[in-house]
C-alpha cells in the first residue's frame, strides 16, 4: 500500500502524543533519530531514572544511575518494562556526550532485539506517525499498529513493514490511511506478532553472537582468527579463522587466563590492582589481543603483523555490551 502520498503540508496532523506496546529504548532512540528532531528521553523503571539524548542523527548520551555511555545504555536496554517522556532539544537537559550510536548502530541493535519480550509506555511529541511508520519498515516489522484520536480508533496491518491493510470506523484501505493521518494529538500502540515459527531463544542469540562477531570483523583489518571462549573449561562459542589451525590454540588459552586471574589475586587481588581489561602478547609475526567478556568468557583476536591493535581494541570494547547482552540470552 503506498504511504507516500500522505500529508505533507501541517504537521500537526498526525503528530503522535503517547506510544505504547512492543518497544524498547533502542526504538524510541532509532525513532527520534528517524524523526530528524534533536532532543531525548527520560526513561524510567522502579524508581530510577535516566536520560538519552538524540542530536546530529544519533544517540549522543545516555546516563542511568552512575553508569554512564555504553554501560548505562545496556543496562536500560535490558529493562523489559520502561515509561519514557520525549523531551524536545529546548527542554532536554544540557548533557554531555559519552557515546555515538548512529542510525545503523541503532537499527542493527532494534532488530537484533526484535524477538525480545520488552515494552515501553510513554508521551511524544514533536514526532509524526510517518516517523513511526518508518521505523517499523526498517526493521520489516509484523504486527498490528492501533491509532487511536479523541472517539476514533483505527488499525493498520503490517507485513515486513509494509502496510498491508488499513481500517477505520469509515474507511478502508488507503481512505482509512489518509483519514489517520488527518487524525491530531494520536495515541499509538504496536503489537507485533508472529511471521513464522519463533527460534528457540538460545538459538536466536547465538545467532546473533556470530552475527555481532561478523560485524565486528568488518571493522578490523588483518585478523587471522576470532573466537570466543568459554573460561571455565575452554569451550568455543564462536569462531571465525581464515586457516583452520589458528583456530584450536586460541581455545587452549583459557587456561593461560584462568591461571593469570589467580596470579592476580595473588598479587593483592583486583580490588588492589584493578580489573584485568585484556592481554596484549606479541609474536614474531602476529599479536594476540584477549578481552575479557564479564567474569566468565574472553574474546581472542590473532591479528597478522602489521596490524593495529589499539583499533582492535577500541572496535571490541565498542562491541563488547552487545556481546555481552547476546551471551546472557544465550544462557552459555
Amino acid at each position: 500500500m503506498n504511504q507516500q502520498n500522505l500529508i505533507q503540508g501541517d504537521e500537526k496532523p498526525g503528530l503522535l502524543a503517547s506510544l505504547g506496546g512492543d518497544f524498547d529504548i533502542a526504538d524510541l532512540c532509532l525513532l527520534g533519530v528517524l524523526s530528524g528532531r534533536d532532543g531525548g528521553f527520560r526513561a524510567g523503571r522502579n524508581g530510577s531514572t535516566s536520560h538519552l539524548v538524540v542530536t546530529d542523527g544519533a544517540l549522543v548520551h545516555a546516563s542511568c544511575g552512575d553508569l554512564q555511555g555504553l554501560a548505562a545504555f545496556k543496562q536500560i536496554l535490558s529493562w523489559k518494562r520502561l515509561e519514557f517522556d520525549w523531551l524536545p532539544a529546548a527542554a532536554s537537559p544540557d548533557l554531555p556526550s559519552n557515546v555515538r550510536l548512529d542510525t545503523s548502530w541503532l537499527l542493527k541493535i532494534a532488530r537484533w532485539r526484535q524477538q525480545e519480550t520488552s515494552r515501553a509506555d510513554g508521551l511524544l511529541s514533536e514526532i509524526h506517525l510517518q516517523d513511526l511508520l518508518s521505523l517499523l519498515a526498517r526493521k520489516q516489522e509484523t504486527g498490528i499498529l492501533t491509532v487511536a484520536a479523541a472517539d476514533r480508533v483505527g488499525a493498520l496491518m503490517l507485513q515486513d513493514g509494509r502496510i498491508v491493510q488499513a481500517d477505520t470506523d469509515e474507511g478502508h484501505g488507503q481512505e482509512a490511511v489518509d483519514e489517520i493521518f488527518a487524525w491530531q494529538d494520536l495515541r499509538a500502540t504496536y503489537s507485533r506478532t508472529a511471521s513464522g515459527p519463533l527460534a528457540h531463544a538460545g538459538d536466536t542469540a547465538m545467532t546473533d553472537l556470530e552475527k555481532l562477531i561478523d560485524e565486528q570483523l568488518g571493522e578490523i583489518d588483518s585478523v587471522l582468527s576470532s573466537s570466543i571462549v568459554r573460561l571455565s573449561d575452554g569451550q568455543i562459542l564462536v569462531e571465525r579463522a581464515s586457516d583452520p589451525a589458528f583456530t584450536p590454540p586460541l581455545a587452549s588459552y583459557a587456561t593461560v587466563m584462568r591461571s593469570h586471574l589467580e596470579a592476580v589475586e595473588l598479587l593483592g587481588g583486583s580490588g588492589t590492582l584493578g580489573a584485568t581489561e585484556d592481554l596484549l602478547i606479541f609474536l614474531e609475526k602476529t599479536c594476540l589481543l584477549i578481552r575479557m567478556l564479564g567474569p566468565d568468557h574472553f574474546h581472542a583476536l590473532l591479528l597478522a603483523s602489521p596490524s593495529n591493535p589499539a583499533l582492535a581494541r577500541y572496535v571490541m570494547r565498542n562491541y563488547e555490551p552487545f556481546l555481552l547482552e547476546v551471551l546472557e540470552r544465550a544462557g552459555r
